[in-house]
């Protein structure tokens, strides 16, 4: 068994950093599943990273044999954690076979298994019993609600109780009525939370309950700039969690860019990180921002594209401007093949692109922003499946493009309409699809 720490974010887990629970008699964890009935495999534990999208394993098992023993084991402090085991089997399990359980430091978990089915775990001990529980009764609201009552008040110095109370809450927003005073509960959303607890940032629900606090008055520049002032009360760039909920910020920004948020950008920019005290405390942020801010301010969302010229690896001419007019939509994506983000990332967009049902709505052109290698190109065109776009790179070397766009990193996206309007810049699928059924012309 070999622990594998794969983000900069799990250096949270070994924080020193106290908070209002009992000292355990150990620190870490010791985790024991004894499986039975089972097919040989691997069981993985992972922890979230905000989202219940977004996963990293932490640390794996190998099962082999009828039954097995699999054991995770941490020595060291941890901040505690809503975690995700996971199986994979030779006999491939369901889609969704996996299950949240909860680990606070010192904990000595004893699980049971019989089978290949998570859903079947089972546990002696009082507060992850409880909260098996609520996972197989979720889709019921009612009983919903009253068993994450029961886990905020019942394990209270627990992570599950803190996992628990952001679900409150936006039970709570949903039930609001017409007539609810939604800017004072608003102002109270998060008054029972100490934002400074770190555990905050490994929750698997912390960013739906922060989008949820920015969502509960339209979406407008003038709430979302109230929002962030409420949120960020009293802290500055040395505050804990600051720099993590500046971050989460500006690409929640980004995500409701159809809403023409750009003052907003630059208002947050400029009051809550533009400081040298604030590139200190986390100059790879600072540098992101900055860089990022020319593009959104500069090309906002409903402008016209600047014009820029183009070719192709057998030196056909193309610009902007004429290809527009070959589709009621164009997508074109910026990256360098060195750049790692843009490995990971045009590879699913293509796939994207590949099963969206969008038939001929849509041209895409994939745009070499990186020096010409003819080789290194053509790589990764192949790599990415991206041999049925229109592959280009600068006309004659020419950069005047980037500053234009005001292109400063890669990847960078874009989806115009023919006329040039630029109506997203972003990758997303969902938000491609939706901004496509909006305006209709599909």
């Amino acid at each position: 068994m070999k622990t594998s720490i794969v983000s900069i974010a799990f250096a949270l887990l070994f924080s020193t950093a106290s908070f209002a629970q009992k000292a355990p008699a150990q620190n870490g964890y010791s985790i024991t599943i004894d499986m039975q009935k089972t097919y040989s495999g691997k069981m993985y534990l992972s922890l979230y990273q905000g989202t219940y999208s977004k996963t990293a394993v932490i640390d794996s098992f190998v099962v082999s044999g009828s039954e097995a023993t699999i054991k995770f084991d941490q020595p060291k402090r941890i901040l505690g954690g809503i975690y995700q085991l996971s199986y994979q089997g030779d006999i491939k399990p369901d889609k969704n076979d996996k299950i949240n359980i909860a680990v606070d430091n010192g904990a000595i978990l004893h699980f049971t298994l019989i089978g290949p089915k998570l859903g079947a775990l089972e546990i002696a001990s009082s507060l992850n019993a409880d909260y098996l529980y609520l996972q197989r009764v979720a889709n019921d609201p009612a009983s919903k609600k009253e068993k994450l009552q029961t886990l905020q008040k019942k394990y209270s110095t627990s992570i599950i109780a803190l996992w628990a109370t952001l679900e409150l809450k936006k039970i709570a927003s949903d039930e609001l009525t017409a007539n609810a005073n939604k800017v004072q509960y608003r102002n109270n959303y998060f008054s029972n939370f100490n934002l400074q607890d770190k555990r905050l940032q490994i929750l698997p629900n912390i960013y739906s309950a922060l989008n949820d606090y920015m969502t509960i008055l339209p979406v407008v520049d003038s709430n979302y700039q109230s929002n962030v002032d409420v949120l960020l009360k009293g802290m500055d760039c040395n505050t804990r969690n600051y720099t993590f909920y500046l971050d989460w910020i500006f690409k929640n920004i980004i995500y409701y860019q159809q809403k023409k948020l750009e003052k907003t950008y630059n208002y947050v920019y400029n009051r809550y990180l533009n400081s040298e005290d604030c590139k200190k405390a986390d100059s790879t942020l600072y540098a992101r921002i900055t860089n990022e801010l020319n593009r959104v301010v500069n090309t906002p969302i409903g402008s016209i594209i600047p014009s820029f010229k183009m070719s192709d690896s057998a030196d056909n001419y193309y610009t902007i401007d004429s290809l527009k007019l070959n589709a009621p939509y164009s997508f074109i994506a910026f990256f360098d093949p060195d750049c790692p983000h843009c490995q990971e990332i045009m590879p699913k967009v293509s796939a994207f692109f590949a099963a969206a049902n969008f038939k001929d709505s849509i041209q895409k052109i994939a745009f070499l922003n990186a020096p010409y290698d003819s080789a290194q190109w053509h790589s990764f065109i192949v790599k990415s499946k991206l041999e049925h776009w229109l592959n280009v790179k600068a006309y004659q070397n020419d950069t005047e493009y980037m500053i234009d766009l005001k292109l400063t990193g890669n990847p960078n996206f874009y989806l115009i309409d023919n006329t040039g309007k630029i109506l997203l810049k972003s990758a997303d699928g969902e938000m491609i699809k939706s901004v496509i059924n909006k305006t209709g012309q599909n």
